[in-house]
């Protein structure tokens, strides 16, 4: 059975909805035993957030770093929410913007550090696009599968980390080492 994931999108050129819809279509496309849903932030009930186990963000910014229109009611919703709400949520961000503007994807990386604060986990790095998105939104898509694997352990996470250490020959005392030109001469 697929799982229903939000993509939620907020746009006052159209942008965001374009993304959020190529989005749609390459998560079908990917056969990822999921069924995206599409819908405007204004449109989505932020008391079903909470419930949410994995939710894509398409965003642009809009003046001087502000949401635009369409987000405000989940971002004053976010804002109101207590540390810790959305423990469990996985997330990612796609922000749009123009570096043309001193506050390039401002509210991407403003709504990116609110669902961190809230408790959510992203599921990989915000991805920002400037004005020309087509090269940005190409990354966000290439990243998309790796977005939905399940979430490493910290034992995993770990034992990748160490998988190249080993124990040299030696007194107790001497530390273990990374395979380097040093060792290979001994």
């Amino acid at each position: 059975m697929s799982r229903a994931v939000p993509i939620l999108y907020a746009s006052n050129t159209g942008h965001s909805a374009q993304c959020a819809e190529a989005t749609a279509a390459k998560a079908r496309e990917l056969g990822l035993d999921l069924e995206p849903h599409l819908a405007e932030m204004r449109a989505y009930d932020p008391a079903s957030l909470p419930q949410e186990k994995e939710v894509l963000f398409v965003t642009s910014t809009w003046g001087r770093g502000e949401p635009p229109s369409g987000a405000m009611p989940l971002w004053r919703a976010l804002r109101d929410m207590e540390p810790g709400s959305l423990e469990g949520v996985r997330y990612a961000v796609l922000a749009l913007g123009d570096t043309r503007f001193p506050k390039f994807c401002q509210f991407g990386r403003d709504l990116d550090a609110r669902l961190q604060e809230l408790g959510a986990t992203p599921m990989g790095s915000r991805v920002e696009c400037d004005r020309h998105f087509e090269k940005g939104l190409a990354k966000w898509l290439d990243r998309l599968p790796a977005f939905f694997q399940p979430p490493r352990s910290r034992f995993e996470e770990l034992k990748g980390l160490f998988a190249g250490i080993t124990r040299q020959p030696g007194p107790a005392h001497e530390p273990l080492t990374l395979g380097t030109d040093r060792d290979a001469a001994r």
